[in-house]
């Protein structure tokens, strides 16, 4: 018995129905949400995803100064989030520098020894969300640079920070 033109048809529409549904389900499909400084005062949404922390937060910033994201960070250390800080080797002795309060709350904090200035700007968290931008951990970015904050979420996306966090982390 031969397949007519309609039967045909929907045998096609079929197969392409169910390539489509393979695809959309292997496809990730990020969240990202966008702020500026400092007119969407981008330190809120950064405590805010930090308070919904579960089991892991990885930093890599070349300043850090904010203390109210300091104190985030330790926040999420008490609650039994693992908490990592990798810094540009210049907050080693900088007054200003977070680094030493985050060390004295329990906070594992390295620092960068190239040649060269580690100058990334992220926060991965739980491996699912991406933190980063312009946007240093100051209050300079918070209040008076021009600055751009990006927040996505999406394991695919973090996974890549992650791998470059690591050997980050693990450079001797």
């Amino acid at each position: 018995m031969a397949i007519t033109h309609r039967e045909n048809f929907w045998i096609k529409v079929s197969w392409i129905l169910v390539l489509f549904f393979l695809l959309a389900s292997t496809v990730s499909f990020a969240s990202i949400e966008v702020y500026f400084s400092p007119s969407d005062s981008p330190e809120k949404f950064i405590v805010e995803e930090l308070g919904q922390a579960l089991s892991s937060v990885d930093v890599a910033m070349f300043y850090f100064t904010n203390e109210s994201l300091a104190n985030a960070l330790i926040e999420a250390r008490s609650r039994g989030i693992k908490v990592r800080v990798y810094l540009d080797k210049k907050q080693r002795g900088l007054k200003s520098s977070q680094s030493r309060y985050l060390a004295e709350n329990q906070i594992e904090v390295r620092y960068s020894s190239g040649k060269g200035t580690m100058n990334h700007k992220f926060c991965i968290i739980d491996k699912k969300v991406v933190i980063t931008g312009s946007y240093n951990w100051t209050l300079s970015a918070e209040e008076r640079n021009n600055e751009n904050l990006l927040i996505i979420k999406d394991p695919v996306i973090a996974s890549r920070y992650e791998e470059e966090f690591e050997m980050l982390w693990n450079k001797k």
